[in-house]
C-alpha cells in the first residue's frame, strides 16, 4: 500500500502539477532551510519527498542540507534511498512545489510555483556519483492552464539525462524548447531527481546528486527569482516620473534597472524606501534587480508611460 501513497516519478509528478497561490519565494541558491525535527527540508517553494519520513519513520531523508556548496554556505544533496524492511526505492527529488501531508494517496506531492515570465534557459551547478550505473535527470517546463481544455498546455520545456560520474561542480545551461514563446507561462516546474528510473521504484540505493546556485535568465540576460526573497514594494506601475521602492528589509540594498535590450540604465543603493526620478529614462519596459551584498534577493518589472 506504501507504494501508492508515494508520488515522485517524473511523469507522474507533471500529471499532477498545481499552481500555488500563495504568494511564496523560491531560495534558488539554496541557502535557506527548515528543521522540521525528523528532517530538514529547502524553505521558499521547494519540495522534497523527505515527509515521507512523517507517514512512516522508516522511510529515508532523501535530500539533505550541504556544506559541499558551489558557492554560499549550503547546497542540496540528493541520495537516492529505500524504506527500511519494506525495501521500496525511493529516488532523491527536490521540485518546485510542496508535499500536503493531508491530500488523498497519491496526491501528496504539488509541483509548480506561479511564474509569468519565459526565460530562455536553466542554470545552475551540479555534481553526480552515481552507484552501479545509475543516471539522473535535470526537468524544466513552462505551462498555462488552459480553461478551454481544462488542462495545461506546455509552452516551453527542457530535460537533461546525466549517464556517467561528474565528480566536481559542473555548471548546466539548459536552453528551453518553446512550442509556443508568445503566451506567457502561469507556472514553472523545475525538477531534479538522482535517480532517473525512480519512475518505476528502479535506481541505485546511494545514488548522489548535488545541487546549487540556480538562475533564470530572460531572453535580454538579465536574470529573474521565481519570487523573491525579499520583498520589495514597486509602485506606482506603470509610472511617469517617480519609482518609489519601499521594504521591511533593514540591510541596505542595492538596485541596478535594465531596459528591455538588457541594457543597465540607472544603479543605485537605498534601504527602507527610497523615491527615484525615472524622467531621463524613455518610455518601455523595464527589468529591476535588487541584490544585497552577496546575492540577487528581489526581482521586478515595472514600466514607463509618460
Amino acid at each position: 500500500m506504501l507504494k501508492k501513497n508515494i508520488l515522485y516519478t517524473t511523469v507522474a509528478l507533471l500529471a499532477t502539477s498545481f499552481q500555488i497561490q500563495a504568494q511564496i519565494s523560491t531560495n534558488l541558491d539554496l541557502e535557506s532551510w527548515t528543521n522540521t525535527g525528523s528532517y530538514e527540508n529547502p524553505s521558499n517553494g521547494w519540495a522534497t519527498l523527505n515527509p515521507i519520513k512523517d507517514l512512516t519513520f522508516l522511510a529515508p531523508v532523501t535530500v539533505t542540507k550541504t556544506t559541499d556548496s558551489y558557492s554560499g554556505t549550503y547546497a542540496a544533496k540528493l541520495e537516492s534511498g529505500k524504506i527500511t524492511g519494506v525495501g521500496t526505492f525511493i529516488g532523491g527529488l527536490l521540485a518546485t512545489g510542496f508535499f500536503d501531508n493531508s491530500a488523498s494517496p497519491g496526491q501528496n506531492l504539488k509541483l509548480g510555483q506561479p511564474f509569468t515570465s519565459s526565460p530562455t534557459h536553466i542554470r545552475g551547478y551540479y555534481k553526480y556519483l552515481p552507484v552501479g550505473g545509475d543516471s539522473a535527470d535535470i526537468f524544466c517546463s513552462l505551462t498555462k492552464w488552459n480553461t478551454s481544455t481544462n488542462s495545461r498546455d506546455t509552452l516551453g520545456f527542457v530535460g537533461y539525462r546525466e549517464l556517467n560520474t561528474v565528480s566536481t561542480y559542473t555548471q548546466f545551461n539548459l536552453k528551453i524548447n518553446y512550442t509556443d514563446s508568445i503566451t506567457p507561462p502561469d507556472t514553472i516546474t523545475i525538477l531534479f531527481s538522482s535517480s532517473s528510473g525512480a519512475a518505476n521504484f528502479q535506481g541505485q540505493d546511494g545514488s548522489t546528486m548535488y545541487v546549487d546556485a540556480i538562475s533564470l535568465p530572460t531572453p535580454v540576460g538579465v536574470d529573474e527569482l521565481l519570487f523573491n526573497d525579499v520583498n520589495v514594494d514597486v509602485y506606482p506601475n506603470p509610472t511617469s516620473d517617480i519609482l518609489t521602492l519601499k521594504t521591511d528589509f533593514e540591510e541596505q540594498l542595492f538596485a541596478e534597472v535594465y531596459d528591455a535590450k538588457g541594457i543597465l540604465v540607472k544603479e543605485f543603493s537605498f534601504k527602507n524606501k527610497l523615491e527615484v526620478s525615472v524622467l531621463d529614462l524613455e518610455n518601455g519596459n523595464y527589468y529591476l534587480s535588487i541584490k544585497d551584498s552577496k546575492a540577487l534577493v528581489s526581482s521586478k518589472r515595472f514600466t514607463i508611460s509618460k
